[in-house]
């Protein structure tokens, strides 16, 4: 999931062209500012918007990964850089997590 930042710009038309350049199954989002603030705010997603001289702007933000467990809780952050196989063992990390908390019916009746 992409959540864009910047709703002036980002409209579902041009998130959909951007989102064309990744996998498929990539959705973007985006809303009110008020809404972004929110979203923002949970996951200590810093950003600010700076005017340029030219009258338009540019928007800093932290490009953090945050993965999410099945229940829509942060399970972690990677920050930005870190080599692929960090977020391979970290989302290895999700999934085993996951299948110790699944109980088949036999076991939970013990």
């Amino acid at each position: 999931m992409f959540v864009s930042l910047d709703p002036e710009r980002d409209t579902p038309r041009v998130l959909k062209d951007y989102l064309s350049y990744f996998n498929r199954q990539l959705i973007g989002l985006t809303g009110s500012q008020d809404a972004i603030r929110q979203v923002s705010s949970r996951y200590r997603v810093r950003y600010q918007k700076h005017p340029l001289p030219n009258g338009s702007y540019s928007l800093d933000h932290s490009a953090n990964l945050f993965i999410i467990d099945q229940h829509g809780q942060l399970f972690s952050v990677v920050p930005y850089g870190l080599p692929p196989e960090h977020v391979q063992r970290v989302v290895r990390s999700l999934l085993d997590n996951n299948m110790q908390s699944v109980q088949s019916p036999k076991d939970a009746s013990r």
